[in-house]
């Protein structure tokens, strides 16, 4: 499911699974770029009065959740086939997507990793 935004879905036998994906077959993701095109579809969501635009990023944001490490920190690249990180490079903006959604959402399923990403 596109919605109009440019990407293809990783395939579901995939360890980053449904993951939004610039071209097919690509052996590398930015987590950061998940998160730009995430925020895309939460904008999209509200402007349209339309949660369903909000199922993709909530199944990206519950991948993400798993994969944070214990220093509160996600690997920046990581092949979405195999799920192992590329390089050594850490970001942290996958916490902004989910103080976002726990936001609109008013949930407080995303808080812990939330907290645990701005410890650093």
């Amino acid at each position: 499911m596109q919605h109009d935004i440019e990407f293809v879905e990783a395939p579901t036998d995939w360890a980053y699974h449904l993951f939004p994906l610039p071209s097919e077959n690509v052996e590398e993701l930015a987590l950061d770029w998940v998160v730009a095109i995430a925020e895309k579809l939460i904008k999209r969501a509200q402007y349209h009065s339309d949660e369903a635009y909000l199922g993709p990023v909530l199944h990206w944001a519950h991948l993400l959740k798993i994969a944070q490490s214990s220093d509160g920190s996600w690997p920046a690249h990581v092949n979405p086939r195999t799920g192992i990180p590329i390089g050594t490079t850490r970001t942290h903006t996958p916490s902004r997507l989910m103080a976002k959604l726990g936001e609109i959402l008013d949930s407080s399923e995303f808080e812990d990793a939330v907290a645990l990403a701005h410890q650093q």
